[in-house]
């Protein structure tokens, strides 16, 4: 496969199950695993975005070390993609707005926490 068709599969896989793991390193260097709701925005190719509280320790995870590996699979478990990239955080009110209008029917956990548009950020994982 190249890489347009994994990012193909990646994303087919993503819009049916709505969920992805997202592996870092802490900074004494233990992994660090977490479900997230990941999108790929077609028009910024190459790319998973997610959506973050700015607290959270996955932040600072990624400002120590941005490498980074996601993992999805089907919920047959019958295909499974994994992708490791460098992350970075970014508030960028324009790719927040495009990852918004992807996720925000999928993000009832994070709204959970009555977090305003300024507590978030955008994990934007360039696939490596």
């Amino acid at each position: 496969m190249n890489q347009n068709e994994i990012m193909t599969k990646m994303e087919t896989i993503i819009d049916e199950s709505k969920v992805g793991l997202l592996a870092t390193t802490d900074q004494k260097n233990c992994p660090r695993v977490r479900w997230m709701t990941p999108a790929i925005l077609p028009q910024r190719g190459g790319s998973i975005y997610a959506f973050s509280d700015t607290n959270a320790m996955k932040i600072q995870d990624i400002m120590h070390q941005g490498e980074v590996k996601w993992l999805f699979q089907t919920h047959d478990l019958k295909e499974v993609v994994s992708a490791r990239g460098i992350t970075h955080v970014t508030t960028n009110p324009s790719i927040k707005n495009e990852v918004m209008d992807l996720l925000v029917s999928h993000l009832t956990k994070l709204w959970t926490l009555n977090l305003s548009h300024t507590e978030t950020v955008v994990l934007e994982t360039v696939i490596t």
